[in-house]
C-alpha cells in the first residue's frame, strides 16, 4: 500500500514538473541578456514576449528576480531568439500609474498569447508586482 502511495505522488509530482517546463519552456520564449554587476558576469534568462504594434515586450515577473533587479543599472540587453537577436535599449515604467497601467496591459498580452501556459504559471508564480518592459532596437552594443 505504502508503496502505491509514494509511487501515485512521484507520478504526480513528474507530471507537475513536467507540466511547467512545457509551459514556460515550449515556445516563444527570448534570451535576455544582462550583466550582474556585484558578480562582474552577464546574466541569461529565459523570459517571455509579445508583439504589439510594432513593438516588443518583456514582462518583469517580479521585482526581485535577478535579470530585473540587473535593468536598474543597465541601458542595453541584449536579446536572442524569434529573429530578434540584437541589442535593445528598454523602459520600464517610471510613476505608479505607469507601473499599474503596464501591469495590466502586459498580464492581458501574456494571456493572449500564451494561454494554459500563462494560466498554469500564474498558478505557481505570483504575478502581481509584474512589470512591462518595452524594447526599442539599437545597433550599440555594451
Amino acid at each position: 500500500m505504502i508503496k502505491i502511495i509514494v509511487t501515485s505522488l512521484c507520478g504526480f509530482i513528474l507530471i507537475l514538473l513536467v507540466t511547467t517546463y512545457i509551459a514556460l519552456e515550449q515556445s516563444d520564449v527570448l534570451i535576455v541578456e544582462t550583466f550582474d554587476r556585484s558578480a562582474q558576469i552577464a546574466r541569461y534568462t529565459h523570459v517571455w514576449f509579445v508583439r504589439e504594434d510594432g513593438q516588443i515586450y518583456l514582462e518583469a515577473g517580479h521585482p526581485q528576480n535577478p535579470w530585473v533587479q540587473d535593468l536598474a543599472s543597465a541601458d542595453i540587453i541584449g536579446i536572442q531568439g524569434a529573429n530578434l537577436d540584437g541589442w535593445y535599449a528598454f523602459t520600464v515604467g517610471d510613476s505608479q500609474a505607469e507601473v499599474i497601467t503596464g501591469r495590466e496591459k502586459i498580464r492581458a498580452l501574456m494571456r493572449q498569447k500564451y494561454g494554459w501556459r500563462d494560466w498554469w504559471v500564474t498558478r505557481l508564480f505570483d504575478t502581481s508586482q509584474s512589470q512591462l518592459v518595452r524594447l526599442t532596437f539599437t545597433d550599440r552594443v555594451t
